[in-house]
């Protein structure tokens, strides 16, 4: 199986830039190949905090961020993509469901998110993805085992994740065995 490519749902870019440590996961993303629909880089630019900011924290120094264009992908990616959006919110879940759609087209790549409704959708429409969800404490245990983050940029980031509210079973092992 080939190193994965992380499609980022607009919640992990929420936490990771209230963290402030969004310049230690520029780094990581040098080693670490992400992704994200165009739909997520509007809807992270549309938080009115942000106001187009991420579409140039995207595009400068060269990071490795590949925006993607689902007008431009595989048929079947288009038609899973129009089935998905039929039946969400206008305006709502549009993002996830475009992850979704991005992620079918290979099943490299992994869908991370912290929702578990978009979690569920996930699961059920990537049968043949090996691993079509990781969770953001999942994804912050990948990027600390291969020293891409720091133990302080990880723990300020699941802070944002309120992932200390219910942390899996593993973190408090775990996290202080990232430098």
């Amino acid at each position: 199986m080939p190193e994965p490519t992380y499609i980022l749902d607009a919640n992990w870019w929420s936490f990771l830039f209230l963290s402030g440590h969004a310049d230690s996961f520029a780094q990581a993303m040098g080693t670490v190949r992400c992704m994200i629909p165009t739909e997520i880089r509007d809807e992270v630019d549309h938080i009115p905090s942000r106001q187009g900011a991420f579409s140039t924290w995207c595009h400068s120094d060269g990071r490795a961020l590949q925006v993607v264009d689902l007008l431009a992908g595989s048929a079947e990616q288009q038609l899973l993509s129009a089935l998905m959006r039929a039946s969400a919110n206008p305006g709502k879940d549009l993002g996830e469901r475009a992850c979704i759609a991005l992620a079918s087209g290979d099943p490299s790549r992994v869908f991370v998110n912290h929702d578990k409704g978009a979690c569920f959708l996930a699961l059920r429409e990537l049968p043949l993805h090996p691993q079509p969800v990781c969770s953001i404490a999942a994804f912050l245990r990948r990027l600390g085992d291969r020293r891409l983050l720091s133990r302080v940029a990880i723990e300020a980031i699941a802070h944002r994740a309120r992932q200390s509210q219910s942390p899996p079973t593993w973190w408090s092992s775990w996290l202080p065995t990232v430098p």
